[in-house]
């Protein structure tokens, strides 16, 4: 596994939230538009959402299995590419900005409160999640920011229950 370091954040003037300094979505786009390409998707309707949103499902499906029959770091991190270009080429036949749509969005979230479930997870929603009452709903007091770095306290997926 490489760590990499954080990318510092910023408030750019175009999205109005936080970015990092040096996008860096750009060469991904840019290798799902050339797969899109060279395999003729656009021609062949291989961008057609109805087809693409089962192609997402089936991924889906995928990394769940990973996770319920413990497969293993390679091969979770291989299904989630597979549904990271997916989405992406989603992206790229809508022509979404999504770059400009995530970052929009994160700051949204940012802006949200977290909520712990009865379970003892932790939720960040505009609306409580299924089942519970907003007066079930505990704010968490202190919920990290992304200046303060937002790390994983999870244990591992594939390791068992904790």
């Amino acid at each position: 596994m490489m760590n990499r370091p954080a990318t510092p954040l910023r408030k750019p003037a175009a999205h109005g939230g936080l970015a990092p300094e040096a996008s860096g979505m750009r060469p991904f786009l840019d290798a799902v538009r050339e797969l899109h390409d060279h395999f003729g998707f656009r021609k062949e309707g291989a961008e057609d959402m109805y087809y693409r949103l089962t192609l997402c499902m089936e991924e889906l499906g995928e990394i769940a299995q990973c996770i319920s029959k413990g497969k293993g770091k390679a091969a979770l991190e291989e299904e989630h590419a597979d549904l990271f270009i997916l989405l992406l080429g989603n992206c790229i036949a809508l022509d979404l900005d999504i770059e400009g749509a995530f970052w929009s969005k994160l700051q949204k979230v940012m802006n949200r409160k977290a909520f712990r479930l009865p379970d003892g997870k932790i939720r960040v929603t505009a609306t409580p999640g299924p089942g519970m009452r907003a007066e079930d709903a505990a704010p968490i007091a202190s919920a990290p920011t992304m200046r303060q770095g937002l790390k994983s306290t999870n244990p591992p997926l594939l390791g068992g229950n904790p």
